[in-house]
């Protein structure tokens, strides 16, 4: 077994060398599915970032700041940081949170040990091991052994009198609507394009709730990230996932990954991975 770990490790690092790779970051942890995914192609949701990239960064009306509201171990905070002057990567999780610091080292990302949600309290926060990134605040459990801190966007913006934000990523967990009803005056005023996951299959209500207070911050355009291949967007659309198995064999990776925007009237009754939401027509 030994053997064959170290014959699939050179392996690995004869496929970095190839192709040049360059890692979006540098500390991962072991086992969890954000760092495996770094390890194996250098970055994680790298067909997302490049629509975000292409179809987003250059339509936004200045490029001085971002926030990465839930960065995990930096990976989307080190691609935004080629086009921000300025990154603020919130990430509440102590363990995840040292290796964010460490990614953040030498760069315009300025790491940030918190939550944010509607109130500044403590609130009781459920860890999985196996994926960092679905770690998450449980406003429903009363466990005091896990407890973390949260305030409201607002509060954080005005104690850091936090200026000039273009663009907010925000991927929580099921936690967005009190993220965003902290962020009010933030957000009303500042108007940033706003790109967060949008899982609102199983809770329609949830989903009505987060469009009604982002169109009543004043946003009014709403965009699904959809694949780029009309053949391939038919082909999900028909045909069931074991058949979609099969054909994607024989697809190119770039036919089954690349990304464009698509309008989106409703955020309720569908899981999206990426919603973009702005005050603005991105054209």
């Amino acid at each position: 077994m030994n053997t064959i770990l170290k014959l699939a490790t050179k392996h690995w690092l004869r496929r970095y060398k190839k192709k040049k790779i360059i890692p979006s970051v540098r500390a991962v942890f072991l086992g969890d599915v954000v760092s495996t995914q770094v390890i194996m192609d250098g970055i994680f949701s790298g067909y997302e970032i490049k629509a975000l990239e292409q179809y987003v960064f250059p339509y936004l009306k200045g490029n001085g700041v971002a926030l990465d509201i839930g960065a995990n171990i930096g990976n989307h905070a080190a691609s935004f940081s080629k086009h921000f002057k300025k990154i603020y990567a919130f990430e509440i999780n102590k363990v995840v949170f040292h290796i964010l610091q460490s990614n953040a080292v030498g760069t315009n990302i300025i790491p940030v040990h918190i939550g944010l949600s509607d109130a500044e309290t403590e609130v009781s926060f459920v860890e999985n091991f196996a994926n960092m990134g679905a770690s998450r605040i449980d406003m429903d459990s009363c466990d005091e052994s896990h407890l973390v801190k949260v305030i409201p966007l607002d509060v954080f913006a005005q104690d850091n009198d936090i200026k000039d934000v273009s663009f907010v990523k925000i991927d929580v967990e099921g936690h967005e609507l009190q993220v965003l009803n902290g962020g009010a005056t933030f957000f009303q005023n500042q108007q940033p394009v706003i790109g967060f996951e949008a899982l609102f299959l199983k809770n329609y209500s949830e989903g009505q709730k987060v469009q009604d207070i982002l169109e009543g911050y004043g946003y009014t355009h709403f965009w699904e990230m959809i694949p780029q291949s009309h053949l391939m967007r038919t082909l999900k659309q028909r045909c069931p996932s074991s058949i979609m198995s099969v054909l994607k064999l024989f697809m190119s990776v770039s036919m089954q990954k690349n990304l464009v925007l698509s309008p989106c009237a409703n955020l309720a009754g569908k899981d999206r991975e990426l919603v973009i939401a702005s005050t603005f027509d991105l054209k």
